[in-house]
């Protein structure tokens, strides 16, 4: 059998996919077991060709709740590590909650889960805080002091950050169906505009110039290249991931050349990723290529293709790929993310994942201990309900039998 690499003719490097998630259901919306999710991703990696992949752990800004998605991203690492490590490895970023329902203010609480997620064991921090609903639901900006203790942590102790900050600049403007009827902005005056976001980014860059970040998804300016250069000039330590939203690679396709040059010019700041979700585990690799073959291989294909290509049934046309050379492959596929997170992901401290495990099951089991919605006990944000709280339940007794066990 074939696997991606080979069937489509991509250069045979290994990959290292910077930015997948694990989630509480399926595409179906169907709960999902926590042994699947790592068939999962153990067949992700082998038909797609990665030596080595970064879990996001991240629970939903509005809607179910995921306590459960931190012990389940150690888990993941841990088990699946330890069953083919060194040759393939798995690396987690954890999830900052603003729950602050633990008496703490959130200075403290942001502070607080930042060491516990570097003592457990995990690589890194994503926060989705730049995201503009997320950013409406929290009232305050990543300028805010009460980020302050959190970034001097990590500074302090070389741990890599992931942001999500912004969206696709399409979701502020007024829009055209296809029956030529204009429609209102996704977003309103009641969100934050993508200008304040990055001044609110570039305040906290300014202060803290060492940390050590990736901006997802190209951070949103493939239409604006000059300016995205101009900024990278200005925080060295600051680098890209081109995990697809598919808008940014058709802003980039307006000026083929001018793109070419930007990735060779920063190919040293831009990581690969996927987005890539844990909707399906079957055993058959076969199948990875329907389910997962179209976001992972937009960046491919765009970097490497021969020719020019269209994504999906999309109707905005062809997208010219940049044809880069091996060199520059090498950065972006792989060599960017080891010197971010390291030849080797950092081991797990089982005690703590166990910890982490015993913390959110007596509310699984019960979760009356938590009244929804509670906006003050929330951070702020709306929560409506556990997420997959039966399925989580044995999730939790199968993560609390594996740590026990070490």
């Amino acid at each position: 059998m074939k696997n991606n690499t080979t069937l489509h003719g991509y250069n045979p490097m290994p990959l290292c996919d910077s930015h997948i998630h694990i989630h509480h259901s399926d595409r179906a919306g169907l709960p999902i077991t926590i042994d699947d999710t790592c068939t999962f991703i153990k067949n992700l990696m082998i038909y797609f060709s990665y030596d080595r992949l970064n879990i996001q752990a991240l629970t939903p800004y509005g809607g179910a709740l995921d306590l459960a998605i931190n012990a389940k991203a150690l888990y993941c690492k841990a088990k699946l590590n330890k069953q083919f490590a060194p040759e393939r490895q798995v690396y987690v970023n954890a999830n900052l909650m603003h729950v602050f329902n633990t008496g703490l203010s959130p200075e403290e609480e942001l502070l607080r889960q930042a060491k516990v997620a570097y003592a457990a064991g995990f690589d890194g921090i994503k926060l989705l805080d730049g995201k503009p609903i997320f950013r409406r639901q929290l009232g305050y900006g990543l300028n805010d002091s009460r980020y302050e203790p959190f970034l001097q942590f990590i500074i302090e102790h070389d741990f890599p950050l992931v942001l999500h900050t912004g969206d696709p600049h399409e979701m502020w403007e007024e829009l055209v169906d296809s029956n030529g009827v204009k429609q209102p902005p996704h977003f309103d005056s009641s969100f934050v505009t993508m200008p304040q976001l990055r001044d609110e980014l570039e305040q906290m860059l300014e202060k803290y110039p060492m940390l050590k970040i990736t901006l997802a998804h190209f951070y949103f300016w493939g239409a604006e290249l000059e300016q995205l250069s101009a900024f990278l000039d200005r925080y060295p330590n600051v680098c890209l991931d081109i995990v697809p939203a598919c808008e940014e690679f058709f802003d980039l396709n307006k000026d083929p050349a001018t793109a070419r040059e930007f990735f060779i010019k920063y190919s040293d700041r831009i990581l690969f990723g996927s987005d890539s979700n844990n909707w399906h585990s079957s055993e058959s690799l076969d199948e990875y290529q329907h389910c997962f073959g179209n976001i992972i291989n937009l960046p491919r294909n765009y970097l490497e293709a021969k020719a020019p290509f269209r994504f999906v049934d999309n109707d905005r046309g062809e997208i010219t790929p940049l044809q880069l050379e091996e060199e520059y492959l090498k950065k972006i596929y792989h060599d960017n993310f080891v010197r971010i997170y390291g030849e080797t992901s950092r081991p797990v401290n089982y005690d703590l994942a166990l910890e982490l495990v015993n913390e959110v099951a007596p509310i699984y089991n019960d979760p009356s201990t938590i009244i929804f919605p509670n906006r003050e006990k929330f951070g702020g944000l709306e929560f409506t309900s556990l997420a997959s709280r039966e399925i989580n339940v044995k999730n939790l007794e199968t993560m609390a039998q594996f740590f026990e066990t070490k």
